[in-house]
Parts: structure tokens; sequence; C-alpha cells
């Protein structure tokens, strides 16, 4: 099991030049965030090699390879003004959110480290 603090924050600001698709709807003021998290303990699979460079104490490498299972993505999104668009509309969007970014709860990792021991 890892901690999982993997978040993204986002924000939108419609404007009569810059127009911002919510949903159906296309809206050209007003302000959107959202918020893409995922769960916080996650499960965890890797393998790793420590090669140490002194017998027991001292200088190691080492180095590992895993993935990282974060589950489905969970997406909020406000808009304001609040009236700006309908709720179906937002809920299409988050619906629209996670279809594009349901791949990602596998995460990969690698890391190279070195470590001292006393």
């Amino acid at each position: 099991m890892m901690v999982n603090n993997n978040k993204l924050d986002l924000s939108a600001t419609a404007t009569s030049n810059k127009s911002v698709n919510i949903g159906d709807t296309i809206v050209n003021t007003g302000k959107v965030d959202s918020t893409i998290s995922f769960d916080g303990a996650s499960p965890y699979i890797g393998i790793g090699y420590r090669q140490p460079i002194a017998s027991n104490k001292g200088l190691s490498l080492t180095s590992e390879l895993g993935i990282l299972y974060q589950g489905s993505p969970k997406v909020s999104l406000q808009v304001s003004p609040q009236n700006l668009v309908s709720q179906t509309d937002i809920n299409k969007e988050i619906d629209n959110i996670r279809n594009d970014i349901d791949s990602i709860k596998y995460w990969p990792v690698a890391s190279i480290g070195i470590s001292y021991g006393f």
C-alpha cells in the first residue's frame, strides 16, 4: 500500500473571446473550477534492487519499478455563477472528464536512490 496524494486542480475563465464548453452548453462568461483526485491509500506492486557498497554500513544504491492502482478518478466541478448552466450539463461534463482520464487509474512508479547506513 502507498499513500496517494495525486491530485489535479483546474480552473477556466470564460470570456467573450474564449468560451468554455460545459456538457452541451457553451459559456461565454463565468468561471469553472474542477478537482480530480484518487483513492488516498492505493495498492502498489513493484520490484526493487538494493546494492550495498559496504557490507553492513555505508552507502547503498537502490532502484525500484512498479505500478500504483489509484482507482477511478473522483471529479468535482463548480461553476460560478451557479445558475450559469444546468446540473444536467455539469453532470455530463463530469462524465466526459472521467471518460477522458479513466486510463490513469494505473500509475507507473520508478525510483532510483542512494541511502547511507550508520
